[in-house]
């Protein structure tokens, strides 16, 4: 009698299916795309130097947005790669 009180519960046992298994994936961008970007300092002493500075800081300004935007080249080619896409936001 004991036998047959306890044979449901051993049953329930084998029919046991297996935990999903999380995977956890790091995209890390290549080194020189995290590194910051140089910032011209005012190194001029007359008005017409003004100039020169301005340029170097736009052309600075448009190397850190290129960074930038190889970073997001970068991740999305993972997104692309691993497929589902978390938030990023």
């Amino acid at each position: 009698m004991l036998c047959c009180l306890c044979l449901p519960a051993l049953t329930a046992c084998s029919a046991v299916s297996p935990e999903p298994r999380i995977e956890y994936r790091v995209v890390a961008p290549a080194a020189h795309l995290l590194a910051d970007c140089p910032v011209p300092e005012w190194a001029g002493g007359e008005w017409a130097d003004l100039v020169d500075l301005a340029e170097a800081r736009r052309a600075a300004l448009v190397g850190c947005n290129a960074d930038k935007a190889a970073v997001r080249g970068e991740v999305e080619a993972a997104i692309r790669a691993f497929g589902a896409r978390d938030s990023m936001d």
